[in-house]
């Protein structure tokens, strides 16, 4: 079975608020991470998951 795809609005809304919060941790922390790569491929019964060592998101 074919998985339905994310609306770009709201794949939009979500990096908007990645980028923002990011901004908010590198101010904070006198640092600059990196922006993580988005996955929206996650199953099962987690909501997300972030995977440091690939430096992704996966929701």
């Amino acid at each position: 079975m074919k998985t339905p795809r994310l609306p770009i609005a709201l794949q939009q809304a979500v990096m908007r608020s990645l980028r923002q919060s990011l901004e908010r941790a590198n101010q904070a922390l006198k640092t600059r991470y990196p922006e993580p790569k988005l996955l929206y491929q996650q199953r099962g019964t987690a909501a997300g998951t972030a995977w440091l060592a690939s430096w992704e998101i996966r929701i």
